[in-house]
């Protein structure tokens, strides 16, 4: 008798499939420490804001909020700043998404999933709305990617939102920036943020421009 040989693939696939295993037991327990740490780090945003409130001297009200920032950024090698920011939005998924830390710390999402849900539904003022929102696109959350997951995130926090499209434009036309971006080999970026007939139109010309050029 002869033995039948195993195809390549089907090897592959058995030795493949206990490391699959491990990388995502390996990301569930990631995302269970990043909501323990969204905790912790809300929970240093309270101790800042007990300290604040205990104050007499109004004029130094952000000096607790520096102060813990201080502490941490000696502690993780890190600016005040990136601590401080790291703070405020680990204290507004905490207290505003309640549920999708939970989901976090289960390991049913990602912090990039968490993060598109916040950054969507960080408009919304009524808690109870958010509360709808949150609970809207969780389930779409824990089945699909964040990049798959943000667009629907993005439609469904509207629902919610006591603004107009007008007003929303106006909101969103108030971010408008320039940013330069220094690159390697003598080279940078030019990123523009505006309204999109605008962009689009700079874009156009750009392109015309450069055609013009090469000709």
């Amino acid at each position: 008798m002869t033995g039948t040989a195993t195809a390549p693939d089907q090897i592959a696939a058995a030795r493949l499939a206990p490391v699959v295993t491990e990388v995502v037991e390996i990301r569930r327990q990631i995302a269970q420490l990043q909501a323990r740490e969204a905790r912790a780090l809300a929970h240093a945003g309270e101790i800042a804001d007990a300290w604040a409130a205990a104050e007499e001297n109004m004029s130094t009200a952000d000096l607790p909020r520096r102060s813990v920032a201080a502490e941490f950024a000696t502690a993780l090698r890190v600016s005040d700043r990136t601590v401080q920011r790291q703070i405020g939005e680990a204290e507004r998924m905490v207290e505003m998404f309640p549920e999708t830390v939970r989901s976090l710390g289960a390991g049913r999402i990602s912090l990039a999933h968490a993060r598109v849900i916040v950054d969507a539904g960080d408009r919304i003022e009524q808690p109870e709305l958010v509360s709808e929102y949150e609970n809207s696109v969780l389930g779409y959350a824990e089945a699909e990617s964040a990049s798959r997951l943000r667009p629907i995130a993005k439609r469904r926090a509207q629902w919610f939102l006591n603004e107009t499209i007008r007003e929303r434009h106006a909101a969103a036309a108030a971010t408008r920036s320039v940013r330069v971006h220094d690159l390697d080999d003598g080279m940078a970026e030019l990123q523009v943020t505006g309204p999109a007939v605008i962009i689009h139109g700079v874009h156009e010309r750009l392109t015309c421009m450069a055609r013009d050029v090469a000709e």
